[in-house]
């Protein structure tokens, strides 16, 4: 009996010593797959900082910039009809008619680029382009077949302002009230900005490709999280970082209200700057200034929301930004969503940047973004202000040119961009590569064009610096879009679709911002006189005087009034765009 018991206690701790066993080999396991579940969990990084505590930033990644891979053979193409999409009519850009063109050759620069507007989310669906093999696409259908290849009905959004319609507007089919659609919808369009923000990294060498044809070394991860830091704070006198770009959460809590309704009704979003001569794209080109740069990357993103998106660069060499402000926004667009001001080195003081985004708050009929490319005070007095919307555009990482050898296996968006120091390649020949002209068939000009485009200076970037600061603009952009895209889903899951018209009504947004900024201090206090000289200190008396002679003197108490402040104005101009 003894023995027995003896035997039988040797095979409770027998059996008791294997369950042990076997829970610390599922132990290991577990932490096993944790660790590397945190380790891939690194390659849908994209380096954005999001908040800060105690004067450190979080680190925040993107979500989806990996799925929807079907590993490195590429993705499956999927085709749909598309043709019961399509737009039957043309529209053109603008109805005005620069005089002397009325007979200028179809689709020349004169004569204007009419164009299909974009109506719906599928007319510009292309699975079939080269890089959707690796990149994937806009794979998105009606989940409802009695919808395919057909518009789902709308209200009539031209018959509030702003395209406010009430929820109840919305037809029953309308695509906004369909769960099965937006959920669809919505993640389709989270998997676009975010292959797209990491299409931005690749071309600098430090993007991921959804089908996971690209990997990253050591090095690589590193030069990631510095390619484009960005700084999402609670508040404007948080820390920012160094050097990278920032907003505000209420900053994109607004950004994200104006992306929802424009989605939602199909408005339109433009994208528009003022600045001297260097934004204006002298030296280097007007297509390929940093602005029209940023709005390549997301014209396409938008479309495919159903959202026209434009980007226009109003910058003007040696005049500044002020005398087109004095126009309100009737150069400008009274329409426009974001603007940006770029003129600090011509219009030093601070009153100069202030009336610009003054008149862009008050003068249109939104209450555009605003943002420049420094963490410029006015920005926050605008923000704490009247609540309105902030950015900074900022700068990161880019790979460097050593050498004529060592450039050959530098990213092509990259090469000659930076050159280190010491370095023995010839950056400087590399700076322009734009021509005035490019040879075509079908239109010959009168007159001799130019070898090259006018303005190339020391002060002047070339094309690979308008393209770098071009996609840092969009990399905000499109941050902001991801955030307004989660931020959709979240506001359904309480309410559902269509989301309650509090979150995405713009209306009031607007208003309540126009009105409130005519009371944010720092415009023109009877200190700028009517035809003051920009940078008169910098004159000599010799320059001063002969400066003096060839304009109408003014006495010295002519001051620009300062009901130009607060007065939303309007305007026209003789400046064209072409002598520019």
């Amino acid at each position: 009996s003894q023995a027995s018991d003896s035997v039988d206690d040797g095979v409770d701790h027998e059996v008791e010593s294997t369950k042990r066993k076997k829970m610390m080999l599922l132990l290991m396991a577990t932490l096993f797959v944790a660790l590397m579940g945190a380790i891939l969990a690194k390659g849908t990084a994209a380096g954005i900082e999001i908040g800060i505590k105690g004067g450190e930033q979080e680190e925040a990644h993107h979500k989806h910039v990996v799925s929807g891979a079907s590993g490195k053979s590429g993705f499956i193409i999927h085709h749909i009809n598309v043709s019961g999409y399509q737009p039957q009519t043309m529209v053109n850009a603008s109805d005005y008619i620069v005089p002397g063109t009325e007979d200028a050759p179809p689709l020349s620069a004169a004569k204007g680029r009419p164009y299909y507007p974009i109506l719906n989310h599928f007319q510009v669906r292309n699975p079939d382009i080269h890089y959707a093999k690796t990149w994937g696409y806009f794979d998105f259908e009606d989940p409802d077949p009695k919808w395919d290849g057909k518009m789902r009905p709308q209200p009539d959004f031209t018959s509030v302002p702003n395209r406010d319609v009430n929820n109840s507007a919305f037809p029953e089919d309308a695509w906004q009230r369909s769960p099965e659609y937006m959920k669809a919808f919505l993640a389709e369009a989270k998997k676009l900005v975010n292959r797209t923000i990491e299409a931005v990294y690749a071309e600098y060498g430090v993007g991921l490709a959804p089908d996971g044809s690209i990997t990253l070394d050591e090095k690589d991860w590193l030069n990631r999280e510095k390619f484009a830091p960005f700084a999402l704070r609670e508040n404007t006198a948080d820390p920012a970082g160094r050097g990278g770009s920032t907003s505000t959460k209420a900053s994109f809590d607004g950004i994200a209200r104006r992306f929802i309704h424009h989605v939602m009704t199909g408005d339109t979003f433009k994208l528009t700057l003022g600045g001297h001569s260097a934004a204006a794209g002298h030296g280097a080109g007007f297509n390929q200034s940093y602005i029209i740069e940023a709005g390549h990357v997301l014209e396409p993103v938008f479309a495919h929301l159903g959202v026209e998106m434009r980007a226009y660069n109003f910058a003007q060499g040696g005049m500044g930004t002020f005398q087109q402000a004095l126009a309100g926004m009737d150069l400008r667009g009274k329409e426009t969503d974001w603007i940006m001001w770029d003129s600090r080195m011509t219009e030093r003081m601070p009153e100069m940047s202030n009336f610009f985004f003054r008149q862009a708050l008050i003068a249109g009929n939104r209450a555009p973004v605003l943002m420049a490319d420094s963490l410029d005070p006015t920005l926050h007095a605008y923000h704490d202000g009247a609540g309105a919307s902030i950015a900074h555009q900022g700068n990161g990482w880019t790979p460097s040119t050593v050498s004529e050898e060592q450039v050959a296996e530098v990213p092509w968006a990259a090469k000659y961009l930076y050159c280190a120091r010491g370095s023995t390649a010839n950056c400087p020949g590399h700076q322009y590569d734009a021509g005035c002209w490019v040879e075509r068939e079908d239109f010959k000009p009168k007159n001799p064009q130019g070898a090259i485009v006018g303005g190339q200076a020391s002060w002047h970037p070339g094309n690979r610096v308008h393209k770098r600061r071009g996609r840092m603009i969009a990399l905000i952009v499109l941050r902001a879009l991801d955030y307004a895209l989660d931020k959709w889903e979240e506001l359904a899951a309480e309410s559902g679709y269509p989301i309650a018209e509090e979150h995405w009504h713009v209306t009031e947004y607007y208003s309540t911002i126009r009105e409130k900024a005519k009371t944010v201090g720092g415009c023109f206090m009877n200190n700028f006189r009517i035809g003051q000289k920009r940078r008169l200190e910098d004159m000599t008396e010799e320059e001063a005087k002969e400066e003096e002679s060839l304009r109408r003197r003014l006495d010295d108490t002519d001051f620009w009034p300062m009901r130009i402040c607060n007065v939303p104005l309007q305007g026209r101009s003789n400046w064209g765009p072409r002598h520019n």
